[in-house]
């Protein structure tokens, strides 16, 4: 089966991502603010098993749209714990839709 130029650099861009960022989700930290407060209503989720209406410590009901919460707790589930390497995947699997789409 031949390739075609337009899925052929489709595979390149594809492969030029995931080789420079999967091996470098979990060597980060959080780096704003904002991301250890998403962390926590995903952890509180995953603690108390309120999925459609998600609290903080506080008992704050969650201002963001619950997708990104229930990305991060689906990617913890299946690594164990609520992590650096379980919040990446969701932003950057969004980065990679991105880019697949514009080509």
């Amino acid at each position: 089966m031949k390739m075609n130029e337009q899925n052929r650099n489709l595979l390149i861009l594809l492969s030029i991502c995931v080789l420079t960022i999967f091996p470098l989700l979990g060597l980060t930290d959080y780096n704003t603010k904002g991301e250890p407060r998403e962390a926590i209503v995903a952890y509180s989720m995953l603690e108390h098993g309120n999925w459609i209406l998600p609290r903080n410590y506080d008992g704050e009901i969650a201002f963001k749209p619950p997708f990104l919460h229930w990305s991060v707790a689906a990617v913890s589930t299946l690594c164990g714990e609520v992590s650096e390497y379980c919040f990446g995947p969701d932003h950057y699997g969004c980065r990679y839709l991105l880019v697949l789409c514009q080509t």
